[in-house]
């Protein structure tokens, strides 16, 4: 299958820059015979017994992190995993790829730490840290917003890292392909006598 079969168009103004401020008052698209717009604290109305919902927990982690080559060039990394307590995978966004050997300088609050281009695997490079790279990322890393939502990323978008992704399997058909949520308290639905709270 073609991943162009996945495109379609989502006009600029219909794609939310800012969470709501009701989590619970979310949009909700119900694709079953017809589509549907609701909120999101109804989707217990779609749900029902026999049902199956899969909870599948996430964490957004501040993997984003802004510094330059030792020429002086600047760059982005985006973690892709940690290797070790020195070593990380990474994305690199600069203006040329860095070549093996290469330096990358970090500076946050008057603090400067490195990181060596040791090479590559596939798009991505590894990088040999100075220091515990987890500690780095924790303390001075962004949390990365994706690419259609055009801001600086926020201490709110700090707030919400818990994320977690129902999928919900209607007895007869799908509800939605994919429903993807994040867990709070404000909106609970019952199923099978447990309690879920969820919004989009």
């Amino acid at each position: 299958m073609k991943t162009e079969k996945f495109n379609y168009d989502l006009p600029e103004h219909l794609i939310a820059q800012y969470p709501s401020e009701h989590r619970a008052d979310s949009k909700l698209l119900v694709a079953l015979e017809s589509i549907k717009h609701e909120v999101f604290k109804d989707i217990g109305n779609y749900i029902s017994k026999g049902d199956l919902l899969i909870l599948n927990q996430t964490s957004v982690i501040p993997a984003r992190m802004y510094g330059e080559k030792i020429t002086g060039g600047k760059i982005e990394i985006l973690l892709e995993r940690f290797l070790s307590d020195h070593q990380t995978l990474t994305q690199v966004k600069s203006s040329r790829a860095p070549k093996a050997g290469a330096e990358l300088v970090f500076s946050f609050q008057d603090k400067r730490f490195s990181a060596t281009v040791k090479g590559r695997k596939d798009n991505f490079f590894i990088l040999d840290w100075s220091t515990n790279p987890q500690a780095l990322f924790q303390k001075y890393g962004q949390i990365p917003l994706p690419p259609y939502m055009h801001r600086a990323a926020e201490k709110l978008d700090e707030k919400d890292t818990k994320q977690s992704m129902l999928i919900l399997i209607n007895k007869n058909q799908w509800l939605h392909p994919r429903l993807v949520c994040t867990l709070i308290k404000s909106c609970s639905i019952h199923c099978s006598k447990r309690v879920w709270s969820l919004v989009m």
